[in-house]
């Protein structure tokens, strides 16, 4: 019961495919229905049809359904409790000792990550370290940090805090162009498009 009650609390966390969650209905709980985000991001309710909930937040996934079942209902009022979610997750890849996916058991930033992945090999650009930010949101960010001293305190300033799902690129050679970029962003599936933010630090 507390682990359900943990789940349905998670109101910042995105949606991803694979995850099981219960849409409920406070006035008309007949409506109620437990689903499973699809591939393509979408499921299907009664109510509304289709609603792509795939990569907004669990909060974001109710005001759209609620907006969506007002064409049916009058003023719904709409909970969602994750049964079965991803659990968060970072990537540590390129020229790092230990390059994987880690899992995020407490806030994480782009210089822990780094240190966690047993630091950046000497045929890394420490000053080019590329993390690939946020890309399933509203907002995706390509952010180009220079973490070259990192016993400096300074380093610091040039940091930044990851969000589950976000990848931290440390290259072999220098990326003049955002061309390099989008090269690295296609290898691991990612693509970057006009909403894309490109960020140097």
């Amino acid at each position: 019961m507390a682990a359900q009650v943990a789940l349905k609390q998670r109101s910042s966390y995105r949606l991803h495919a694979g995850d099981q969650l219960t849409v409920q209905f406070t006035y008309t709980p007949d409506l109620n229905q437990a689903v499973t985000v699809q591939p393509d991001g979408y499921i299907v309710l009664p109510s509304t049809g289709q609603v792509q909930v795939g990569g907004r937040t669990v909060d974001e996934a109710i005001k759209l359904i609620e907006e969506k079942a007002a064409g049916h209902l009058k003023d719904p009022e709409v909970a969602i409790v994750l049964t079965d979610f991803q659990k968060p997750y970072f990537i540590v890849a390129g020229q790092v000792n230990a390059p994987l996916r880690y899992d995020m058991r407490e806030p994480t930033t782009a210089l822990k990550a780094v240190m966690l992945a047993g630091g950046i090999k000497s045929t890394g650009k420490e000053k080019q370290v590329v993390v690939f930010h946020d890309m399933e949101g509203a907002s995706p960010q390509v952010r180009v940090l220079n973490l070259k001293k990192m016993s400096d305190p300074k380093i610091f300033e040039h940091d930044m805090e990851l969000s589950s799902g976000d990848i931290v690129f440390v290259p072999r050679t220098t990326m003049d162009r955002v061309a390099d970029v989008a090269k690295v962003a296609a290898t691991f599936g990612l693509y970057l498009n006009a909403a894309t933010y490109i960020i140097t630090r």
